[in-house]
């Protein structure tokens, strides 16, 4: 890895750490439960799953949509684990 490459990198889970606290924040905030939240997170990673983007190549937008869906649902997992929850 090329200095240019941990820059990007380490932008990025700055990124991710700032998203996931401040999505911490907004639970806490509105009182959310633990069931409330894994509920939530499991809406979204099947919203995620079902989205196609028009179009695109069937094979790329396949490609396109479960990158996208593991990487939202490893930034979940994260969140849940920054706030304790076991799932």
């Amino acid at each position: 890895m090329n200095e240019r490459e941990i820059k990007a990198e380490a932008r990025l889970m700055a990124i991710e750490f700032v998203l996931n606290d401040l999505c911490i924040r907004f639970h806490r905030s509105i009182g959310a439960t633990a069931e409330q939240i894994v509920a939530a997170h499991q809406k979204c990673s099947e919203n995620l799953r079902n989205d196609t983007y028009p179009g695109a190549d069937p094979v790329l937008s396949d490609l396109a949509a479960a990158e996208i869906e593991e990487a939202v649902s490893r930034l979940l997992a994260m969140q849940r684990e920054m706030m304790g929850i076991s799932q």
